[in-house]
């Protein structure tokens, strides 16, 4: 069942088929991180929106990078300081 394509513009037709498509996409995004996060062996929430192909890519921001690479370092360093010094 779809919709009759005949009152609307090829110009709209496209920009329904996209969302549909985009709709779809974080659909099946979602069920597919709620599966991999319920298995035992991963510790970490997936967010959909990195396992979603239609998305709207934005460029990332010179602050978001920042970020990200303080975030990494920071991971790094936890994971090689010994469990004595981590002040626990």
């Amino acid at each position: 069942m779809g919709v009759d394509p005949r009152p609307f513009t090829l110009r709209q037709l496209v920009w329904m088929s996209g969302e549909r498509r985009r709709f779809e996409g974080l659909l099946a995004a979602w069920h597919g991180s709620l599966i991999i996060t319920r298995m035992p062996f991963t510790a970490e929430l997936l967010d959909p929106n990195e396992l979603n192909p239609f998305k709207d890519r934005q460029p990332e921001s010179a602050e978001m990078r920042r970020l990200k690479e303080w975030q990494a370092r920071t991971r790094w360093r936890l994971n090689c300081t010994p469990p004595s010094k981590r002040g626990r």
